[in-house]
């Protein structure tokens, strides 16, 4: 038995005509185990067709190992989701542990403006899960703040920390405008490429770059690349600035060794962090760690370059890269104090 897709990846018009029955994905999978202890019956491969395709039809109840059953576009209660911007995944390829946590990031999808309010019986048909795991799973989100229940009518809603998390997206989107201006700046004062790097637990991430105009440049690391704050000048300026314990901790597995710990004890001492080929070889990059305006370290402004070329200069490029955090943390209101 070969289950076809005929869903919304573009094979046709679903079928919504059909008098057929419709079973639900779990409902194949009770046909595949009864299935699997006939030993006539062919093997049986299901298709994964994605967000919406979570109905099926023509599912012969009497010889399974003839039928041939083939996906249509659901027209039930995932139909919102469609006009949404934010999109079901399936996961089925992940284990057991991430599988987990797509499940409650759907069902966090599943709220939107128009459903900010979803009842039990909508996010188990939203989910394609059993109502039980729909009712664990929404009960572990509401223990941590992302789903609130209303105590009259049982139905769900997004919780506060919803909010909390926005106004740090929010938050970052600011830095990453006023950062803009400075890092123009500072790319045409030096030429080389610059990078806005924001604090991510024991990462950065590269939010913003602007390309330098040497003819040899650094393009290493582009902008939603994540780097352990172990590697490159960036990470060790946010380092610099924590305690010891605090920063052996955010290292982890690769260890507090002594050429990081000299890098981050030199970066104490200078105001910056210089690092020699740590992420591309031949690459030199100077960084120095940028407050918000609670003086509170969020990440760091760095700027890389032909690895000669940079050794040359770097004092002066130093002191370009602190005019330019100087200006940021300004404009988010820190007061230098």
């Amino acid at each position: 038995m070969v289950i076809g897709c005929d869903s919304v990846y573009g094979r046709g018009a679903p079928d919504r005509s059909s008098t057929a029955p419709v079973i639900c994905t779990r409902e194949l999978i009770l046909v595949r185990r009864r299935m699997s202890h006939n030993r006539s019956a062919e093997r049986t491969r299901v298709a994964h067709c994605g967000t919406d395709a979570i109905m099926c039809r023509g599912a012969c109840q009497r010889r399974f190992s003839r039928v041939k059953i083939r996906f249509r576009a659901c027209v039930g209660p995932l139909d919102h989701l469609r006009s949404g911007s934010m999109e079901r995944i399936d996961g089925s390829e992940n284990g057991p542990d991430l599988q987990t946590v797509v499940r409650a990031g759907n069902m966090l999808f599943a709220f939107t403006s128009e459903q900010p309010e979803l009842g039990l019986t909508q996010l188990t048909a939203a989910l394609g899960l059993s109502k039980a795991s729909v009712h664990r799973l929404a009960q572990t989100l509401v223990s941590l703040g992302l789903l609130e229940q209303n105590a009259e009518t049982r139905s769900y809603r997004l919780g506060v920390r919803i909010l909390q998390l926005a106004h740090v997206v929010e938050a970052s989107l600011d830095l990453r405008t006023e950062a803009r201006a400075a890092l123009r700046d500072l790319r045409d004062q030096t030429g080389e490429t610059v990078y806005l790097m924001l604090r991510r637990g024991d990462q950065a991430v590269c939010t913003e770059r602007i390309e330098g105009t040497h003819p040899l440049r650094d393009l290493s690391t582009p902008p939603g690349t994540f780097v352990p704050l172990s590697v490159g000048a960036a990470g060790t300026a946010i380092l610099s600035t924590l305690d010891n314990a605090t920063a052996r901790s955010l290292v982890g597995r690769a260890g507090m060794n002594d050429a990081l710990r000299d890098r981050i004890d030199a970066a104490r001492t200078a105001g910056h962090a210089f690092s020699r080929g740590d992420v591309t070889d031949g690459v030199g990059a100077i960084a120095v760690p940028l407050r918000d305006e609670r003086g509170t370290v969020v990440g760091a402004i760095s700027l890389g370059g032909l690895l000669t070329r940079v050794e040359a200069s770097e004092q002066d490029l130093a002191n370009a890269v602190h005019r330019a955090v100087a200006a940021v943390s300004t404009a988010m209101g820190w007061t230098h104090e």
